[in-house]
């Protein structure tokens, strides 16, 4: 019942719109992969900054289809798996800001907010590998399928624990079944063995053995 309630509460989460937080180090790159939803594959993605909701507000440092307005920005579309994917080179302090994930729409752009931030580098690490931002549904549907692991190893414990009562209490009707063959032979030969002593010819024999002689 309790990882029912877990695992709804989740459910919740998942439904909520949770802000995803990168973070990204200074001099190295971050990747921010923007999802979207089916139908939008040909529609004009775009990464804006800052309050990008606000109507006559544009600060979009990387539109698709158009040349970057600052070249640490790219941005790749991949339309096969729904998502686009905006990576940012030499990071500076500065970048670290509240982002949009924005697509074009008739009306009124659909946008995802993101929080981008900017550390100092660890220089135990690999200045070469880049920060990869996890996606919202990435991020949601890691906790839910720990719960469901959990879920399934105590489900899997709790059958693994009938069957062995279950054999524990057949053990005694078993134990002859499984008799080495020599003690199940001499088991089966036992009440033969028995009868067979109170064969009627050893009577007979007895009978036999007194029969008189007449003197002469």
């Amino acid at each position: 019942m309790k990882i029912l309630l877990i695992f709804t509460f989740c459910l919740i989460i998942a439904g909520s719109d949770a802000v995803t937080t990168v973070t990204g180090y200074r001099g190295r790159s971050v990747q921010i992969k923007c999802p979207y939803g089916s139908g939008y594959e040909e529609y004009k993605k775009y990464l804006c900054r800052g309050e990008c909701p606000r109507v006559g507000y544009n600060d979009v440092p990387v539109r698709s289809g158009s040349p970057a307005k600052d070249t640490r920005f790219s941005l790749y579309d991949n339309t096969t798996a729904k998502v686009f994917t905006v990576t940012i080179t030499d990071l500076r302090t500065e970048d670290g800001n509240t982002y949009w994930c924005g697509i074009e729409r008739t009306g009124y752009d659909s946008y995802t907010e993101l929080l981008l931030l900017v550390k100092t580098a660890n220089p135990l690490n690999d200045a070469n590998h880049p920060t990869v931002a996890p996606s919202p549904q990435g991020a949601v549907l890691l906790p839910v399928g720990v719960i469901i692991a959990i879920y399934c190893k105590i489900h899997r414990q709790g059958s693994e624990t009938v069957t062995r009562s279950s054999t524990e209490a057949n053990g005694d009707y078993e134990n002859d079944q499984n008799l080495p063959p020599l003690q199940a032979k001499q088991q089966a030969d036992l009440p033969e063995s028995v009868y067979q002593s109170l064969d009627l010819t050893t009577n007979q024999s007895v009978y036999q053995s007194l029969t008189f002689t007449n003197n002469q």
